[in-house]
């Protein structure tokens, strides 16, 4: 069913009963019904309102301190559109020590939906592959309907923030609002998550909530429970408006059995102080002196150990840290804690969720943190793959500082390999973490470490040269260390650089990767190194040899079982195959990459692949569809950081020259050598600036044209860049000119006729 205009009841319902004979056995199971942020609500309406109707995502973060009811607006929100909408809602909680519960999301959705537990994912899947399976199996238990994701505490997950970044950008999600709350107070000491938050805002609805006016803080009080009116304001008054320090109080009051029924509500006993706390804090450290009297030993270690394995306690997860830890705990202490309130079931009867996160943070603060605790969970956890992250933070919060350095560092190296640079940077500062705190690497260790940074700088920042420098800065390490695969990768990665940045020697450092590779049989760095080689020479017009050396790499892919390998190396054949002539056959290919890279997991490959599809669309006059396809490439290569983004725009105002339309195209170029910025290589540069060069010469702007092809002569004379690209441009300036040289500066021209003769002559090297 459609969702209505408005959130609000057609009609104002009847007050609540005041059963005040009715007991308080069960106030702690009750849900205070939301107060205020009518604002706030209808905004989280009309945006959910604007995804139905354009069938699109859309986000939306909630900001806010300590208990001002962040949490409660996200589930009034799922709550209210399932009643008014049945509208598919997946929610996940996160927490320090369990920052990606991506799966939580299928399951609770599944269980939602009255359907069993479906198998796990498969072994080996990163964070950014669960994550976007998550994303692609929550659409298809959806169906048709409109799709709810709340996330809540992500100022805890940079992964759970990729997620709602992904939501964003994986095609066919539909409609999909992604709600996220963070506290902004956690935020501040988590950089990398406070980075993700803000990017997501610039392109999301933002939403900051504190607490509550004065007007607003009587019906607080009276939602939580009904007291008496000098109560009620004692309550209002030391809360502040902060729903969370409101319950907590009338909470204390309850389970200290301090309240009896009053003239019009809820009275203290004769005799009994208020006993008002002047904060949560001071509130909070209370109860936790009350529970450490109450609990063993061995309960007490217990509870920490479900602290420190999250805001939400898996009971599998659980069992087994406390089997690691050696403890003994009590037959009934879940249920106690339950009845305690600190911790409620989750609806799928498999473990907990921590009533508060301020609670569990406390908890955590007093026993949690132990490193004995802490070391049980990694044990508990394994070596399941899709845990390395969780594992490792255990292991570094236990002072296990050098075994989580070995995990994080085996973690970026698998995302360098993939191109996954978002989960890259993410390894990297937690390996930077466990540095600081004391790790010690290897020689091949350090290497390794400094050769994923530079992956990190030049793919995930679009920074060549610091890359290139870490590169270098990492060769006689690897060498020193005798790891020839680390070697040979070296060899490639400066190759490439050195090729992008137009020195000839690139190609050299190629030869030597691939030869180093096949001397100690490294298929991988093989099938690496003959597809960059592909890229390079099919730069310089060599598609026979690019075509050779592409169809040799996929050959060993196929041969030696490598599937990872082959989407990338099919989308290098696919240009080649447009290169000579073959767009049917290149079209088909692309499709298939297409495929596997749609899921998202790798947006510096995903935006390859739209680049070549759209380049063979337009090649074969679907100008439309090319478009399209080029602004998602740019679109990604924007997200990441990446110069490649110019190449794209290059392509985007080829067609705009084509349809008249050349200040578009000029300010196409202008946009793209902003994001270029002051050092920008001589291959995107040159590309953008023969652009700039050729609208000069087509729209007669003679005042700009001696200046830009100045810019693009110095790219090219300080480099050894022979790129067909750019020579064929230049000759179409070329012939612009001779048709029509009055009023050209003879120098100009003389200029460019060099450079024309430059690139052919480089060519037919």
């Amino acid at each position: 069913m459609p969702l209505p205009e408005s959130w609000r009841p057609a009609r104002r319902p009847p007050p609540p009963l005041a059963l005040l004979d009715a007991g308080l056995g069960l106030h702690s199971l009750r849900e205070p019904e939301l107060v205020g942020r009518d604002a706030e609500r209808d905004a989280l309406w009309a945006a959910l309102r604007r995804v139905e109707e354009r069938r699109a995502p859309e986000a939306v973060v909630i900001l806010g301190g300590v208990g001002v009811g962040r949490s409660r607006l996200v589930t009034w929100l799922a709550q209210r559109a399932q009643e008014l909408a049945g509208v598919a809602v997946a929610s996940a909680r996160i927490g320090p020590g369990r920052p990606f519960v991506v799966e939580e999301l299928v399951l609770g959705l599944r269980a939602a939906e009255g359907l069993l537990p479906e198998a796990p994912p498969p072994a080996g899947l990163d964070a950014d592959e669960r994550g976007v399976r998550a994303l692609r199996r929550l659409r298809e238990l959806a169906g048709e309907r409109t799709l709810v994701i709340t996330l809540d505490d992500v100022a805890w997950s940079e992964d759970a923030l990729r997620l709602a970044e992904r939501a964003l950008t994986t095609s066919g999600l539909g409609p999909t609002l992604v709600v996220l709350s963070a506290q902004q107070d956690a935020l501040l000491s988590r950089p990398a998550e406070a980075a993700a938050v803000e990017r997501l805002r610039a392109r999301a609805l933002s939403l900051t909530l504190g607490n509550l006016p004065p007007g607003q803080r009587g019906a607080l009080v009276s939602g939580i429970l009904r007291l008496t009116p000098d109560l009620r304001t004692l309550v209002a008054e030391r809360s502040a408006g902060n729903p969370l320090f409101a319950t907590l109080l009338v909470g204390d009051w309850v389970k200290r059995d301090a309240l009896t029924v009053g003239e019009g509500g809820f009275c203290l006993k004769a005799g009994v102080s208020p006993a008002l706390h002047a904060d949560l804090a001071a509130l909070q450290e209370s109860q936790m002196k009350a529970l450490r009297a109450s609990l063993s030993e061995d309960d007490w270690r217990a509870v920490g150990v479900a602290s420190a394995l999250g805001v939400e306690v898996d009971l599998d997860e659980w069992r087994g840290a406390v089997a690691e830890a050696g403890l003994s705990p009590s037959p009934g202490l879940e249920s106690s804690l339950v009845d305690a309130q600190i911790l409620r079931p989750l609806p799928t009867g498999q473990g907990w969720v921590f009533t508060t996160g301020l609670l569990r943070e406390s908890l955590l603060a007093a026993v949690g943190a132990s490193a004995a605790l802490q070391l049980a969970c990694a044990r508990a956890l394994g070596a399941d793959p899709r845990r390395a992250d969780r594992v490792a933070q255990h292991r570094l919060a236990g002072g296990d500082n050098q075994g989580a350095f070995v995990l994080a560092l085996a973690a970026a190296r698998q995302d360098a390999a993939a191109g996954k640079m978002d989960a890259l940077g993410a390894r990297l500062r937690l390996a930077e973490e466990c540095l600081a705190r004391g790790a010690q690497p290897t020689l091949a260790e350090r290497a390794a470490l400094l050769t994923a940074r530079g992956v990190f700088l030049r793919f995930g920042e679009g920074r060549m040269e610091a890359g290139m420098a870490l590169f270098e800065e990492a060769t006689p390490l690897a060498e020193a260390a005798g790891d020839y695969a680390l070697q040979a990768e070296l060899l490639r990665r400066r190759g490439g650089v050195r090729f992008t940045l137009g020195h000839a020697d690139g190609e050299t450092g190629l030869f030597e990767s691939l030869a180093l590779a096949e001397a100690h049989g490294l298929i991988d760095h093989q099938i690496e190194a003959l597809r960059d080689l592909s890229t390079v020479v099919r730069h310089r017009g060599a598609t026979e040899d690019a075509e050779r050396h592409i169809r040799r790499a996929i050959a060993l892919a196929e041969e030696h079982d490598r599937p990872g390998q082959l989407p990338r190396a099919r989308t290098t054949l696919a240009m080649i195959l447009l290169d000579t002539g073959r767009p049917a056959e290149a079209r088909t290919l692309l499709e298939r990459c297409l495929e596997d890279f749609a899921d998202g997991s790798s947006r510096v490959h995903l935006a390859t692949i739209h680049n070549s599809l759209a380049a063979v669309m337009h090649n074969l006059g679907e100008l439309e569809g090319a478009q399209e396809h080029y602004w998602r490439a740019y679109t990604l290569f924007d997200e990441i950081g990446s110069e490649l983004s110019a190449l794209p725009r290059y392509n985007v105002a080829d067609i705009y020259v084509r349809e008249g339309r050349h200040e578009e195209a000029r300010a196409l170029m202008d946009e793209a050598m902003t994001v270029l910025g002051e050092r920008p290589s001589a291959l995107m540069s040159s590309y953008v600036l023969s652009m700039l060069v050729f609208l000069d010469a087509e729209q007669r702007r003679l005042e700009l044209l001696t200046p830009h092809l100045g810019r693009l002569g110095e790219a090219l004379e300080t480099s050894q860049l022979a790129d067909r690209v750019v020579f064929v441009k230049l000759s179409e300036v070329q012939r612009l000119l001779q048709a029509r040289p009055e009023g050209v500066d003879p120098a100009t021209l003389a200029r460019l006729d060099g450079l024309v003769t430059l690139q052919e002559t480089r060519l037919k090297g």
